[in-house]
């Protein structure tokens, strides 16, 4: 995994943490910020402060000589489980609320 790769990532899970904080799923500090595109208006700068907290504990927590390759190497994993938490919710839905009108349909 290349670095490309890490940012690309990272913009993403901060899309999706928007549109969580969106769907009114309980943020620390009101959804309101969250979803927001605040200062800029075009990128979601709140959903990357998501990351930033735990990526600075990565960064500073391991000797240096190898806290570049360990955050290569864990970068996916936080997005992995909060898309594992998504489709199990929307497995849930889809056997509870077999009825109610969905957008789209895969």
């Amino acid at each position: 995994m290349d670095i490309q790769n890490v940012i690309t990532v990272t913009f993403a899970a901060s899309r999706v943490n928007q549109e969580l904080a969106k769907e009114g799923v309980p943020l620390p500090f009101g959804n309101r910020f969250w979803a927001s595109n605040w200062p800029t208006g075009k990128s979601p700068l709140p959903g990357l402060i998501i990351h930033l907290i735990p990526s600075v504990i990565v960064i500073i927590a391991p000797p240096p000589s190898v806290a570049y390759p360990f955050i290569l190497d864990v970068e996916g994993y936080p997005q992995q489980i909060i898309n594992f938490f998504i489709v199990g919710g929307l497995f849930y839905l889809r056997w509870t609320k077999p009825h109610i009108n969905r957008p789209f349909k895969g």
